[in-house]
């Protein structure tokens, strides 16, 4: 569990006007690195889950279960980007207690340390390990989850979201996108044994021909 108390320093020798306080700890050795530490945690925690759970990384719901943790195998889902998302909002209601400790409020720090707002995400990890609700899921999941029932093919793009890519101007975002697109037409073809990471190009050739190509164009 994360401790948030970076600092040991006596409540007389912490300033009590809030701008102080401020100061005090983005000039504090300690607390400096202690922010630093956690700003890394934030990022790592939750900037894959935010692009995943958002839409432009989607094949995350079509990995092969063999990449997973074997727990998560009781979910008839993916939720491992709730898994990382919940802990990163633990990790910024946490926040808090910092500004307490250094303006030496030490009553104010244990009771905010007892308020739901830390424990809450903590619990829905744990729920997240085995089950998440399909409510809430994205949007765009569940309309393809939706589509997947009539069409165990289907993947997390829509033609119209496809041929949407295909126009987008030329750059990262593009390229992102169409190699997100190749993996998940990878995956539903059941590629159970390749992993393919975010930033590895997918060639359709090793895999099954689609029913259709990143120009929208029928490939059968």
């Amino acid at each position: 569990m994360l401790d948030l108390n970076l600092s040991h320093a006596s409540a007389d020798a912490s300033p009590a006007n809030p701008l102080e306080v401020l100061a005090f700890i983005v000039t504090d050795g300690t607390y400096l690195f202690g922010l630093v530490l956690i700003a890394v945690l934030l990022v790592g925690l939750g900037y894959p889950a935010i692009r995943a759970l958002r839409g432009d990384w989607r094949s995350w719901v079509l990995a092969p279960r063999v990449i997973t943790l074997p727990i998560t195998w009781l979910s008839s889902r993916h939720t491992w980007p709730y898994m990382l998302l919940c802990p990163a909002v633990a990790i910024v209601f946490a926040l808090p207690t910092i500004y307490f400790e250094a303006a030496g409020d030490e009553a104010l720090r244990q009771l905010w340390w007892r308020l739901p707002l830390f424990w809450g995400p903590w619990l829905l990890t744990v729920v997240s390990l085995v089950w998440w609700p399909r409510f809430a899921t994205p949007r765009w999941n569940r309309e393809w989850e939706k589509r997947r029932e009539t069409d165990p093919m289907a993947i997390p793009f829509t033609d119209e979201e496809i041929e949407s890519i295909t126009r987008m101007p030329q750059g990262k975002r593009r390229r992102r996108l169409e190699r997100n697109v190749n993996a998940c037409m990878l995956y539903a073809r059941g590629a159970e044994n390749a992993w393919v990471p975010p930033w590895q190009d997918v060639k359709l050739a090793d895999t099954e021909a689609p029913d259709h190509d990143l120009d929208g164009r029928d490939a059968r």
